[in-house]
């Protein structure tokens, strides 16, 4: 099947998939989530921003190969596979949860703005000994910083432990 889509390119990965075989290398099966952890879970977690601190809520489910992630106001997607874990990119923010122990250490990380004042010149005049502010005022901007934080996680669902 692979071969009727990558045309010629079937015979140099037939060829790699050999010599693998041959040296006895094999790719390593991804672990599931232990069966304690299937359930369903809220949680949330404290975000530190300019005006005080945002809490990120959401919930997730534990199936028996995954973690899927239930967000009502965003648009997530999987983030590349990996056999340490799962992972979901978000517009602003970022979630891990490990592929064998899912609840051990879910952790998100979030984009906060953090504001930034300084002093400026509104108006320069020139005089004879050089260029003179007449009017200061504040100008505030913006930089984004990411902050990682540990999710706080209760069971949604009776029999979720």
């Amino acid at each position: 099947m692979l071969a009727a889509k990558v045309g010629a390119g079937a015979l140099s990965l037939a060829s790699a998939a050999l010599m693998l075989a041959g040296c006895g290398g094999s790719l390593p099966l991804p672990r599931s989530p232990s069966a304690s952890d299937i359930g369903v879970y809220a949680f949330e977690a404290p975000v530190p921003s300019s005006s005080g601190q945002i809490l990120l809520e959401g919930t997730f489910e534990v199936t028996p190969d995954t973690v899927i992630l239930l967000l009502e106001h965003a648009q997530c997607r999987p983030a590349p596979e990996s056999l340490a874990g799962f992972g979901y990119l978000c517009p602003g923010a970022s979630f891990w949860f490990e592929r064998t122990r899912p609840l051990r250490q879910p952790t998100a990380s979030v984009t906060v703005s953090i504001p930034s004042r300084r002093e400026v010149c509104h108006r320069w005049m020139e005089t004879e000994t050089g260029r003179h502010c007449m009017s200061w005022g504040t100008e505030t901007t913006y930089r984004s910083k990411w902050h990682r934080v540990r999710l706080k996680v209760t069971p949604k669902e009776p029999g979720a432990s």
